[in-house]
């Protein structure tokens, strides 16, 4: 399981919740980020299509453009990297990658 109190607080999260706000018009962001946080950080299946994950929960239509799309991902991506897990005793998958540099 993750933190999702501290998730959050986080830059990262909250550069991707204004992003899909803003950019992607989507609804019951909150709503939305949990199911990605669900399946992306948690499970770490990154390989499933994120367009189809948030057009089967009914948010939104479609990318506007693929570089909304690629910036949709590196969000993503950075949000799940600074999730506090407990299968990593509480650190983040970052925090964790820095200690094997």
């Amino acid at each position: 399981t993750y933190d999702l109190e501290h998730l959050r607080t986080t830059r990262e999260y909250q550069a991707l919740r204004a992003f899909a706000e803003q950019t992607l018009k989507v609804k019951n962001v909150d709503e939305v980020l949990g199911e990605i946080q669900g399946i992306a950080c948690i499970d770490g299946d990154f390989s499933s299509d994120m367009e189809d994950i948030l057009q089967r929960i009914g948010r939104m239509k479609s990318f506007p453009s693929i570089e909304a799309m690629n910036e949709f991902y590196r969000l993503c991506s950075a949000m799940c990297n600074n999730v506090r897990m407990h299968a990593n005793r509480g650190h983040t998958p970052r925090e964790i990658a820095l200690l094997y540099q």
